[in-house]
């Protein structure tokens, strides 16, 4: 048998030789692969020339092969992508490919991650966010291709970008700051296709960008551009300082739909053709559509905290004894002693107790007995008046008295740093010292001028010739002290061993009776700070009724723990089931659910639909689990996300995920916008995402107890054009057709009770009525068993507010439409209402007049009576007229008008501007839309 390499020994020469010119290509030309624009004409080259040049060896060839097969090569390589990747959006100039636009959007994220790291390396760490970022504040494509447009505009008008207006902007984008070191090292951390970026293309990333941000602010409409007269800018005003009040009473449509017949089958099928492709108010407020939009199908389980703690027996004496000697050491227990301010030492001394109890030493805790106090003044009637203000000093201040009792070489610093005013002070003025000494124990001259004091105020008691005599010169302030000048008291401390003998052989000097004691163990010192003391709390009713709360608590969440774990173990566990029957399906035609096949959604919805059987006993399994563990199960219909996040009967809409720490985590997303998160229009009806098991809670709005849940998608439903014969669809158009038919009647009654509410207000004197006399007795409808009609009061509001976050310092102030709350117990707000409403209520109606209004999409009307409206054109109204006129003479820098003007005028005709710009080249932005 024939060697299989007898092939390549024979023409080993020639293959060498092709092997060699291959690799030396790829080693010289390796940056074009880098290239997107040229990687596929060279791998046509290079596999063609490989391919053909040892297809020609056999022919002795081997050359001229080689060359016509890279030539053949590289046509197909500039050919072939036309053909196999035709995507892109057609222009006036062009067409847009799809690698184009997505070289657009790299391009854009090298420019935006340069300015954030040239604001950071400006102004510091963490400035990023506030980084000058490009674009138009849209998401994905449609950005980036309107700066494309915006390019060509700019060409158009000449609009040019150099390197030194690039220079010039990043100068006034980091105030200067950017330096050229800075911008070399954020250079060469960007990448761009694959390879470190250049420094020209840097600068022509930058310039495009500019260029388009150039055109842009030429082409739209600003106030600036679009000035409106004064008497605009005076509407508006007022609609951000008028405010007034409302009572409202509320006419539920839905309530006057039994009053309306059935329609006819021509009736249904007229409407449902007129509104089949809308959405409900997208022809405008109110309007009916019957375009499904997308919808999701839940099933979660619920455990309610405040069910099981209710179920829980009632905490014995003996664990709550249990627990305050098992855990003293706790907040709840342990709390720390607030200490006492310093007594007020300018008491009188007749005020003060005389008798023969010991005085108390509050620094120490010593007492000082009726024998040490013979000892320190035996000529004084009342030494126990004297010695207070000694025994009330703090052990700080008793740690530097003591130190200053040391010889003179030791007090000489403290004498030197001594003044004049020191000498003789009036007894209020040592007070105020002693105090603030108190409480600023790093003050060197605290212990001395607190020994002053003390005194000082035996002084003023008793101005005997000895204290004079033995107290230190203080009218020298540069002068040191003379070492036999200190008291035998001062120069050895009252509680020293070796001196107790000498003290009580010596005759006691008056000016040694404020002798403080040493410092026990463990106090403070100068150079420390006073130990934080700690008490327990008596283990009284209200302790008792604290532990017990906290061990019912304890209690509960133990069980939610233990019920939510196993809980998930079997949900887990079913998930895994119905995966792994998905698995199985998806393996036997893989090919029908590829992205780039037309029918992927309908073979994802005849998966689910294969599914459903297997699905129905899973949710019957998991029905049991929650029956045997105290658990609610509910399973959903399908919603939309407005009602999944508004429905009363599924609270688990508005439930969020658990976080670990609550007080500093963000808010994390609720559950409704997690689920229609995961089934988006992208995903193009993948069911991946389904019996996923998370979990969420939510506190009661009552506040009692939390809600826990675990729950799944079961289904979804993407937004699509139904068919009459859809199930629920034909019986969606009948009740939009009677609620359209009901409006009419819900308009005659609030008018009749409208008129009513008009009677009331014409009354004078005890007769004269407000909305709330009027229709005391009202109902709804007017019909015999209706529900009575509520009237409403609400608080102060006006059309227009700020919001009521702080915008940065930099910022105008941000601007929203006011919001109507009631001021009774029930509070709320005035839901589902616009700007119409709110124009109708200021310019619609005066002051104290009555209206008919109906909601944003007309479900309910209201009946409104305005009230204490201020300011109106007889009372306040030149007053407003006069701060509108000093603000617009500043050009109200710091108003919210300029964000109203920019809202309510410029951003209309940006938005038509914008639209045009789009049809000048040709695109149709809702056809794309909708493809």
């Amino acid at each position: 048998m024939a060697s299989p390499f007898k092939f390549f020994r024979k023409y080993s020469a020639g293959m060498m030789i092709v092997l060699v010119i291959l690799a030396m290509l790829l080693f010289t030309l390796d940056s074009l692969f880098s290239d997107s624009e040229l990687n596929l004409w060279l791998l046509g080259l290079l596999l063609g020339g490989a391919v053909f040049g040892v297809a020609g060896i056999g022919q002795g060839r081997w050359l001229q092969w080689g060359i016509g097969g890279a030539i053949l090569g590289t046509v197909l390589g500039y050919v072939l992508p036309g053909f196999l990747a035709p995507g892109g959006i057609s222009t006036s100039f062009g067409v847009l490919e799809d690698k184009e636009i997505n070289d657009l959007a790299s391009r854009r994220v090298v420019a935006n991650q340069f300015m954030m790291q040239a604001t950071e390396a400006s102004f510091g760490q963490g400035m990023a966010q506030f980084a000058p970022l490009f674009g138009f504040g849209y998401d994905g494509a449609r950005d980036v291709i309107l700066g494309r447009l915006l390019r060509e505009e700019a060409r158009r008008l000449g609009i040019t970008v150099d390197k030194s207006m690039v220079g010039d902007y990043l100068k006034r984008a980091t105030s200067e700051k950017l330096t050229s070191e800075d911008y070399v090292a954020i250079r060469n951390n960007l990448a761009y296709q694959g390879r470190a970026i250049t420094d020209d293309q840097l600068q022509q990333i930058l310039a495009d960008e500019i260029q388009a941000r150039m055109a842009y602010q030429t082409l739209t409409t600003r106030t600036s551009t679009l000035p409106p007269g004064p008497e605009v800018y005076w509407q508006f005003y007022r609609r951000l300082n008028v405010r007034q009040q409302v009572l409202t009473a509320a006419l539920d449509v839905n309530d006057f739909v039994d009053q309306v017949g059935d329609p006819t089958d021509a009736q249904v099928e007229e409407l449902f053709r007129e509104f089949s492709r809308k959405l409900p108010n997208e022809v405008e407020p109110g309007s009916p559509g019957f375009r499904l939009p997308l919808r999701a199908k839940l099933a979660y389980l619920e455990i309610d905290s405040a069910a099981i703690e209710a179920g829980l027996e009632p905490v014995s004496d003996e664990a709550v004894e249990k627990y305050y000697q098992d855990n003293k050491e706790s907040s709840l227990i342990r709390r720390e002693v607030t200490p006492d301010f310093p007594a007020d030492t300018d008491k009188p001394a007749e005020d003060k107790p005389t008798d023969d109890k010991p005085a108390e030493d509050k620094s120490g805790g010593e007492e000082k007995t009726d024998e040490k106090k013979a000892d320190e003044k035996p000529a004084e009637p009342t030494p126990a008046d004297d010695a207070k203000p000694a025994a009330e000093a703090k052990p700080a201040e008793e740690a530097k008295s003591t130190e200053e009792a040391k010889p003179a070489d030791d007090a000489k610093p403290a004498e030197e740093n001594k003044s004049a005013d020191d000498a003789e002070p009036a007894a209020d003025d040592n007070i105020l010292e002693s105090e603030e000494d108190d409480f600023d124990d790093d003050e060197p001259e605290s212990a001395e001028t607190n020994t002053e004091a003390k005194d000082e105020s035996v002084k003023k008691e008793e101005p005997s010739q000895a204290s004079v005599e033995d107290k230190p010169s203080e009218d020298k302030p540069g002068e040191d002290k003379p070492s036999a000048a200190p008291s035998e008291s001062e120069a050895r401390p009252e509680t020293a061993p070796a001196e107790a003998g000498d003290k009580a052989d010596k005759p006691a000097d008056t000016s040694t009776s404020l002798t403080i004691p040493d410092a026990p163990a463990g106090s403070a010192t100068a150079d420390s700070k006073p130990e934080v003391k700690y008490e327990y709390r008596p283990l009284d009713d209200e302790m008792k009724k604290l532990i017990r709360d906290e061990i019912q608590q304890q209690k509960v969440r133990e069980i939610v723990q233990e019920k939510m774990q196993g809980a998930r173990v079997q949900m887990e566990s079913l998930a895994s089931e119905r995966n792994s029957a998905r698995f199985a399906e998806l393996e036997k035609s893989p090919e029908s659910f590829s992205a780039d096949n037309e029918g992927q959604q309908d073979a994802f919805k005849a998966l689910r639909l294969s599914l459903q059987s297997l699905q129905e006993d899973l949710a019957a399994r998991l029905k049991k689990h929650a029956a045997d563990n105290g658990m609610a199960y509910v399973e959903t219909p399908l919603l939309t996300f407005a009602e999944l996040l508004d429905s009363e009967d599924f609270a688990i809409g508005t439930a969020t995920e658990p976080v670990d720490n609550p007080m500093f985590a963000p808010q994390s997303p609720s559950v409704a916008e997690t689920v229609f998160r995961s089934f988006g229009e992208e995903e193009q009806g993948n069911d991946a995402q389904l019996f996923f098991v998370r979990e969420a809670q939510r506190l009661k709005r009552n506040g009692e107890g939390q809600s826990h849940f675990l729950y799944w998608a079961t289904d979804f439903d993407l937004s699509h054009v139904p068919t009459l014969s859809e199930p629920g669809v034909r019986d969606m158009v009948v009740k939009t057709w009677k609620q359209l038919q009901a409006r009419e009647i819900i308009k005659k009654r609030g008018e009749e009770l409208a008129d009513l509410v008009r009677d009331g207000l014409k009354k004078e004197g005890e007769d004269h009525k407000d909305m709330a006399g009027s229709l005391a007795e009202a109902t709804v409808t007017g019909k015999e068993g209706s529900s009575a009609l509520a009237v409403r009061r609400s608080l102060p509001f006006s059309w227009l507010r700020t919001s009521a976050a702080a915008p940065m310092s930099f910022q105008q102030p941000q601007v929203q439409m006011g919001q109507i709350q009631f001021d009774d117990a029930a509070g709320g707000t005035l839901d589902r209402i616009g700007s119409d409403f709110m124009e109708a209520i200021f310019e619609g109606l005066g002051n104290d007049e009555v209206g008919v209004i109906p909601n944003f999409d007309h479900s309910i009307y209201y009946v409104v009576q305005t009230t204490n409206r201020f300011p109106t054109p007889e009372v306040g109204e030149d007053s407003l007229r006069e701060k509108f006129a000093t603000e617009a003479q500043f050009g109200f820098r710091q108003s919210p008008l300029l964000s109203v003007m920019q809202q309510e005028i410029a951003r209309p005709a940006n938005i038509e501007w914008e639209t045009a710009l789009w049809k000048k080249y040709g695109i149709d932005l809702n056809k794309d839309d909708e493809s």
